[in-house]
């Protein structure tokens, strides 16, 4: 049971902690965007934790209750669109289109008439790199000093 619990939390907590932030910039107007992404999360997540943890003394149960909080979770892979750069990236206008017209629809707002077109072009761009080639790997990293130097610091940080 201690395995299934810490699947639960791992795959839901995990996967959602990867996607969460991009997709979130990909939704917000642009004026909360750098509000949004500054709101540190996961220092509050820890508190919450930390007291979850105090109420639930034994560790079986606090898995148990972490496991059944973070199940949720699965339930917004049928809820929550793709993003619609993702799909004209991947060359899927039309599902694109779809998903911004349910979002303006959501928002009870209209359609601005450059959509289309702004994601044709987003498309269009991503073929453009592809094509390029140009891969990159993390000595790209090491490369340049100071990426390196910031990268070094967050690593230790961590």
């Amino acid at each position: 049971m201690f395995l299934v619990h810490r699947f639960f939390i791992g795959f839901c907590i995990g996967g959602l902690l990867v996607v969460l932030v991009p997709y979130m910039m990909e939704f917000l107007p642009m004026r909360w965007r750098p509000l949004v992404s500054a709101i540190p999360m996961w220092p509050l997540g820890v508190v919450l934790f930390a007291a979850t943890a105090w109420f639930f003394e034994d560790w079986a149960y606090l898995h148990f209750t972490c496991a059944v909080l973070s199940a949720p979770v699965l339930l917004t892979y049928f809820v929550v669109p793709e993003s619609p750069r993702w799909l004209a990236v991947q060359g899927k206008l039309k599902e694109a289109n779809l998903v911004v017209e349910k979002m303006a629809a959501s928002n009870r707002k209209v359609v601005p008439p450059y959509t289309t077109g702004a994601i044709e072009e987003i498309s269009i761009e991503a073929t453009k790199l592809e094509k390029a080639g140009k891969k990159y790997s993390y000595w790209d990293i090491l490369n340049n000093p100071a990426i390196a130097k910031i990268s070094l610091i967050f690593g230790f940080q961590w």
